[in-house]
């Protein structure tokens, strides 16, 4: 069977809605704004050496029901990160050349709950597509659960630093 360019675009549709699912559930149970994927994560899950431009829009066009708003950086010609958030993020990640680890701190202290996903999920370096699609299956029948983390700033935390911050100016 040959592959057509709508059969390989449907393909990868498929596969970057599944991983956006995943992604989702883990922002969502670790009470998370935003989620940072890396270039090495992004292109091992999806069998990939490389990415192309096109690749990244394609991708960010398949989860926005997920994470409608997104930011890519790039360092030089090569994809960095992916930043994938489900609120606005104008003004609360820090700009300027930087650290992944470093833009994470400056956001936090903005009060914008992000974090990589390295962080969150320590085998997504070596998950492979049939345990997501198990996971997300696992889910959606019930027979299982998603588990909370703490790498979230709570809303109380949230409340009590923007108090902080008016009494200030």
């Amino acid at each position: 069977m040959i592959k057509t360019d709508h059969s390989q675009r449907l393909l990868a549709k498929r596969h970057h809605r599944i991983l956006g699912m995943y992604l989702a559930v883990g922002a969502w149970t670790n009470n998370l704004d935003a989620i940072i994927l890396d270039r090495e994560c992004f292109t091992r899950y999806l069998g990939l050496e490389r990415v192309k431009q096109v690749r990244i829009q394609q991708f960010k066009n398949d989860v926005k029901e997920w994470f409608p708003y997104t930011h890519v950086y790039v360092s030089g010609n090569s994809l960095e990160s992916l930043y994938l958030s489900r609120i606005p993020m104008l003004g609360e990640i820090p700009d300027g050349i930087m650290s992944t680890a470093n833009r994470v701190k400056g956001a936090r202290e903005n009060l914008f709950a992000i974090e990589e996903w390295r962080n969150i999920h320590k085998d997504i370096e070596t998950i492979s597509e049939e345990e997501v699609v198990s996971f997300i299956a696992l889910l959606s029948t019930g027979l299982a659960a998603p588990k909370r983390g703490d790498l979230a700033i709570t809303f109380a935390e949230r409340l009590t630093r923007m108090k902080i911050k008016l009494r200030q100016t």
